[in-house]
């Protein structure tokens, strides 16, 4: 498309050609692109023709919110988890280089609520089962969605095949890998401590959304419950267990 637009047309359509195949009849496909170049220039002469208060006027205003609700929900569910995990490993192993004091992130899990149930009764098993069933079911599932996505471009079977994957990636890195941040806390966290600022950090999340976009209330009504769910049925954490193991078993090489 951008060929198109700085006037290629040829370049622009070969690339199209790579993408869909070569089904496409050559007119559909020149008459894309100029729709498309024309597009281009329309947009390029309104640009011109506006100033950045026009960006909080009419509805503009809703797209400039939403663009910053983006990139702090990003910021919220990926970057921050990913460190928290890592600074809290290293901590764990007595790595020197490790951040020493604070929470190290206690960030919410990532995307969908559905994978933050289970996520939240990690605390049962060693962190090593969930991390790996979780490596291996998101592998696969990007593994399938590549062989699908080369294989068949442009078929409804294929894209509903890839709208599958990427369900089950969301739930199972929500439901194993995101919940092993309880796992790798430092004892003196508690797991309620850690599921309250989880499930609060979601909440808020979920109703910002809502107060912009529209979101799902259904979403805050579900993080809600499941946050009381948590609160009442709190699982045995496992640094507890390993401190229960001490106490009765002070002789025990760890």
């Amino acid at each position: 498309m951008y060929q198109g637009f700085i006037n290629a047309a040829a370049f622009a359509g070969a690339s199209i050609i790579q993408v869909r195949g070569t089904t496409w009849p050559p007119a559909e496909l020149d008459r894309g692109i100029d729709d498309t170049t024309a597009m281009f220039g329309l947009e390029r002469s309104l640009e011109g023709s506006t100033t950045y208060r026009d960006c909080f006027r009419n509805t503009d205003a809703r797209r400039t919110r939403i663009i910053p609700m983006f990139v702090l929900t990003q910021a919220f569910t990926g970057i921050p988890f990913i460190a928290g995990v890592w600074h809290a490993f290293l901590h764990a192993l007595k790595h020197q280089g490790a951040v020493s004091g604070g929470n190290h992130h206690q960030c919410p899990r990532p995307r969908r609520i559905d994978g933050s149930v289970p996520a939240g009764w990690h605390d049962r098993t060693a962190p090593a089962p969930p991390l790996f069933t979780g490596s291996i079911s998101c592998g696969l599932c990007m593994l399938l969605f590549a062989i699908v996505g080369a294989a068949k471009p442009n078929s409804i079977a294929a894209a509903n095949i890839l709208a599958a994957c990427a369900r089950v990636y969301l739930f199972a890195y929500g439901a194993t890998i995101a919940g092993t941040i309880w796992s790798f806390r430092r004892p003196r966290i508690t797991p309620w401590k850690g599921l309250t600022t989880c499930f609060s950090m979601r909440i808020a999340q979920a109703l910002f959304i809502f107060r912009v976009v529209g979101y799902p209330l259904s979403n805050v009504i579900i993080a809600s419950c499941s946050m009381l769910l948590l609160k009442y049925f709190r699982p045995t954490s496992f640094h507890e267990k390993i401190q229960t193991l001490r106490l009765h078993r002070p002789n025990l090489t760890w």
